[in-house]
Order: C-alpha cells, then sequence, then structure tokens
C-alpha cells in the first residue's frame, strides 16, 4: 500500500513536543557527558502511543524504498518520546540499515519485509587491495539517498525535532561487513592486509560520519542519537561488535588505534557492542581517553557496580540500564541503578525499562518516582 500525504500528516499531528521539557533534557544529559552531577539523573523512555494502532503500517522492506514510509515509521518513537516528558530527546534517522558505510564500497543491501537489510555479498581480498576509496563520499553508496531522505525529514519536521546519522557501525566492525567471515582467517595470514582494510574503513567511517552530519546541520562534536540521546561530549556512536570476538592482542593492535582516531575526528564518542570481552572493556574505559562512554547490548554479562565505578573514576559515563530482575517493582529496579552510583549523582544516562503493560505507572509517575528516590 503506498504512503498518501494525509496519513503522513495525520501521524505528524500527533507530534507535540514539548521544548522546554526537551531542553531540560538536554541539559541534564550534557551535564553526564561533562562529567558534573545535574540537578537529576537523566532517565529516558519512550510513553506508548495506542493511536498507532488505528494507522496503517508499512513493513520494513517499503520503509527501504521510500523515505516518507521512512519518516512515517520512526515517527510512533519520537511521538512517544515526546509524551513521555521524561529527559529524551527525539530525533529520528535514515534507516539504512548496518551496511550503510560499506555501500561506499559498492556493496547493496538485501531488504526484507520483517527484519533490518543486510548486505548481499562481501569484497576479496583482491578486490579490496584494489579498491581506492571515493574523494567525496556524498556521492557513493547509499549516501546520496541518504541526504534527500534528511531534507524530506527536516521539511516536515520544521525544527520541531531533530535528525540524528544512519548506523556507522565503527571501524573493524565494518572491516568484517566488507570483507565476510574470511576475516579472521586474514587476522592470522596476512596482518598488514587487515591494518590496510581497517585503515580504508576508518577512512570511510570519517568521510561518511561528516557528509550525514553536513545534510542534518549537526556540528561534529555533538549529536543527538538512538531516539532520545543527546551527545554533548563527542559527536559519534562507534560500534565494537565484532571487536568482541578477538583476542587480547588483536584487540590492542587492530582495534585500539583506528577507534581512537575514529572518536577523535567527532571530539570524543561513545561505544556499543553486544556480547562481552574483557580486554576490549579495560580498553574503552581506561586507555581510550576519546570513548565518552559505553553501552552495552548484554548488560547481563557485565556486573553493575563495577563498570559503572570504573567508568565515574574516568569522568565517563554508562548509556542504557541493566535488566529487571523476575517480580522487580519498578521503585525496586531503579533503586538498584542509583545504589550502584553510590551517591555520586554522574555517570548515568538511564534509559529505563518500562512494561506499560504491567507496571502500575504513568509517565509521569514514572519520573516522579526516578526523581524522589534521588532525594
Amino acid at each position: 500500500m503506498p504512503m498518501d500525504a494525509a496519513t503522513l500528516e495525520k501521524a505528524l499531528a500527533l507530534y507535540q513536543p514539548d521544548l522546554d521539557r526537551i531542553e531540560l533534557g538536554r541539559r541534564r544529559q550534557d551535564a553526564i557527558w561533562h562529567d558534573t552531577p545535574p540537578d537529576k539523573l537523566p532517565i529516558l523512555f519512550a510513553a506508548p502511543v495506542p493511536e498507532q494502532s488505528s494507522f496503517p503500517s508499512f513493513a520494513m522492506d517499503e520503509e527501504f524504498h521510500d523515505p516518507r514510509v521512512m519518516l512515517y515509521n520512526g515517527l510512533w518513537n519520537m511521538i512517544g518520546v515526546a509524551r513521555s516528558h521524561s529527559d529524551s530527546v527525539p530525533s529520528l534517522r535514515a534507516n539504512f540499515g548496518t551496511a550503510l558505510v560499506a555501500s561506499v564500497f559498492g556493496l547493496e543491501s538485501e531488504v526484507f519485509p520483517d527484519k533490518m537489510p543486510w548486505l548481499k555479498r562481501h569484497l576479496t581480498k583482491e578486490q579490496i587491495e584494489r579498491f581506492e576509496l571515493p574523494r567525496d563520499l556524498s556521492c557513493s553508496g547509499y549516501l546520496p539517498r541518504i541526504r534527500e531522505t534528511y531534507q524530506l525529514y527536516r521539511s516536515h519536521l520544521d525544527g520541531r525535532g531533530f535528525c540524528y546519522i544512519g548506523d556507522t557501525q565503527g571501524p573493524f566492525d565494518l572491516a568484517h561487513l566488507v570483507r565476510g567471515d574470511e576475516l579472521f582467517y586474514d587476522l592470522h595470514d596476512d596482518p598488514q592486509f587487515v591494518h590496510h582494510l581497517v585503515r580504508l574503513c576508518t577512512e570511510a567511517y570519517i568521510g561518511a560520519t561528516r557528509a550525514m552530519k553536513a545534510h542534518i546541520g549537526e556540528p561534529a562534536e555533538t549529536a543527538h542519537h538512538s531516539g532520545c540521546l543527546w551527545l554533548g561530549r563527542g559527536g559519534a556512536r562507534i560500534c565494537e561488535d565484532t571487536s568482541t570476538l578477538l583476542r587480547p592482542e588483536h584487540v590492542d593492535e587492530f582495534v585500539v588505534p583506528y577507534t581512537r582516531q575514529a572518536a577523535a575526528a567527532f571530539g570524543g564518542a561513545w561505544v556499543h557492542y553486544c556480547g562481552d570481552n574483557a580486554r576490549l572493556l579495560d580498553v574503552m574505559i581506561d586507555e581510550i581517553a576519546e570513548v565518552r562512554g559505553v553501552n552495552f547490548g548484554n548488560p547481563e554479562r557485565h556486573d553493575p557496580r563495577s563498570v559503572l565505578r570504573r567508568l565515574i573514576e574516568r569522568a565517563k559515563c554508562y548509556v542504557g540500564g541493566w535488566p529487571r530482575q523476575g517480580g522487580e517493582s519498578l521503585q525496586r529496579y531503579f533503586q538498584r541503578h542509583l545504589d550502584c552510583l553510590d551517591g555520586s549523582g554522574k555517570g548515568l544516562i538511564f534509559m529505563a525499562a518500562i512494561d506499560w503493560t504491567k507496571d502500575d505507572a504513568t509517565p509521569d509517575s514514572t519520573v516522579n518516582l526516578w526523581h524522589s528516590l534521588q532525594e
């Protein structure tokens, strides 16, 4: 079913942001990034949007091919964020999947109705050795389509919401996407080739990030991200999912220098990864000053008190939260996170896990509870 203008405008009318409340959330998040206790630790979540069930739905392959559908699908989170009265800052991205930056290498994605796009193929070693990165990445791969998508977003949002850059991954994750699983053999068989590839991917990461920031009018060293975040000290995110699979010596050789270079290009970055790797966590907290914070895709594999203490000692922060325990009340869940901070009043941008079908809570009562526990 094609997206019609009336449906899009009807959805846009539901987005009613409180700009003063958004600015307060921005200030609280900004304080955390600058290692300063805010008046209240920021709590981020989205409220339910029951009206969505009466609107048509569009599959992810339709979204990939139509920027109006991409805007429409992204609006529902923005509406929920605006209704939350939390410290979330509403934003949306051009949602082309993890292959966005890999597309500048000439790679294309297969699209699906019910999951994110994925690369159709990888490059051979010989293709990578011959490859020259285009001087102007804004004209390469999916980036021209992304420019058009952001132009559409900005014309409809009219200053009432923010854009954030698409999924850029990170230097070593991009190397895995471009080369495929052969990369793990290359680490042992031809480490100099791996350095060549990760250098190319670092340049592509930086160039694509700069191009998208230019499209949305965003400074290098600050950013919006993830539909709710304000990054006040460091304008990028770096993913290290593949890096969790590496031996410690490979983390040191193939991850650390390139992550540092990528983060430094934007005044710092926060790092996300799924899985766990002790050496990777050590270098992100203790050795790469340009990493301003971390986020875990599997927080249950990490001890919250230990991680938060280490981050606070390094004037860094954790972005996210830990899973709720079985039968845990909202109050106990909140208190458990606060207890891990040992009264520091900083070090955490809390993305709360709230089940609106089970928790006896409203958005306002949720925020009030979080604030009252800090008093």
